[in-house]
This record gives structure tokens, C-alpha cells and sequence, in this order.
């Protein structure tokens, strides 16, 4: 038989990169107060942009820049469902519940 050797090893990666290099060093996780209006205002008119294929890429530099656009998308989505939404049927008149059962008994 074969001896087998029992030595403890450690699986070190060196030079793995980092998530946040994919996104750049502009990327913070900023998730204080809200965008400003005006902030809210550059996202609205981006998500517009985007929707409609006006741009293919949107750059993302904080984690509040990235909620307010997913925000924006959502409102812009709603907002349309509203205007094709087709108005609900009226109801049937009650004439054509009014006339008599004729009840036969057995």
C-alpha cells in the first residue's frame, strides 16, 4: 500500500477582485437622506430616456440614485397602466331583473 500523506493545506485565492471594482470607484452605498427634487427630477427624465431606448446604459454612482430610478420606472409603468386601463362596464339597468318569477310548485 501506498502511504498517504495528511497535511493540512489552506485554499488561499490571491488577487481575487473585488465586487465594488466592477461598478468603479465612483459607486458609494449611499443610503442617507433623499434625493432632492432636482435629483429626482435627473432620475424621472432618465428613466424616460432608458424606457423609451433612448440610452442602453445608466450609470449608477449611489445605492438612494439607484432606488429613486427603480422608483421612477415604477411610476412611469403605473402611470401607464392608468391611461390604457379601460374604464369599468356599468353596471346592467335593474329593469332586466325586475319581471316576475313564475314559481311552480310541485
Amino acid at each position: 500500500m501506498k502511504k498517504v500523506s495528511n497535511e493540512p493545506t489552506a485554499n488561499i485565492q490571491v488577487g481575487s477582485p473585488s465586487p465594488l471594482k466592477k461598478f468603479g470607484s465612483n459607486f458609494t452605498y449611499r443610503d442617507g437622506p433623499p434625493l432632492t427634487p432636482e435629483e429626482q427630477q435627473e432620475q424621472l427624465l432618465l428613466a424616460k430616456k432608458y424606457l423609451r431606448g433612448d440610452i442602453a446604459d445608466v450609470e449608477i454612482k449611489s445605492l438612494a440614485q439607484a432606488k429613486e430610478f427603480i422608483n421612477q420606472c415604477r411610476n412611469l409603468y403605473q402611470d401607464l397602466l392608468l391611461l390604457t386601463q379601460e374604464p369599468p362596464s356599468p353596471l346592467p339597468s335593474l329593469s332586466v331583473y325586475s319581471t316576475p318569477v313564475n314559481i311552480v310548485s310541485l
